[in-house]
């Protein structure tokens, strides 16, 4: 194949069963045969650079928005932990206030 330029698959594969039927030393059936062999056991990926790029450079964005959900959940647990202390604090609060009236309601009442 070389001696006749082809020294990609790609190429072989994209080459008109005409021109490669004018390659010497191939029959028709060796050609079929390749192809039917490449195309049954080799994957052919067609990214270009600029393409392996843009899938990068979409995963990196994918990434910072993670991290940026994440950082809003961490705000909103911190949130949450910090309503639910003032909550506590308030509830300790009010239990001490009717245990302070219910001494001094008993202090009244002897």
């Amino acid at each position: 194949m070389r001696q006749h330029g082809i020294e990609l698959i790609e190429t072989f594969l994209s080459m008109p069963l005409e021109q490669l039927s004018s390659l010497e030393g191939l029959t028709d059936g060796d050609i079929e045969s390749i192809k039917s062999i490449l195309e049954e056991n080799v994957e052919i990926i067609e990214d270009s650079f600029s393409d392996l790029q843009k899938n990068i450079s979409d995963d990196m964005d994918e990434a910072e928005e993670t991290e940026e959900s994440e950082e809003n959940e961490d705000f909103l647990k911190r949130n949450l932990i910090r309503k639910l202390k003032k909550s506590q604090k308030k509830a300790m609060m009010n239990q001490m206030l009717r245990n302070m009236n219910a001494r001094n309601a008993a202090a009244v009442l002897q």
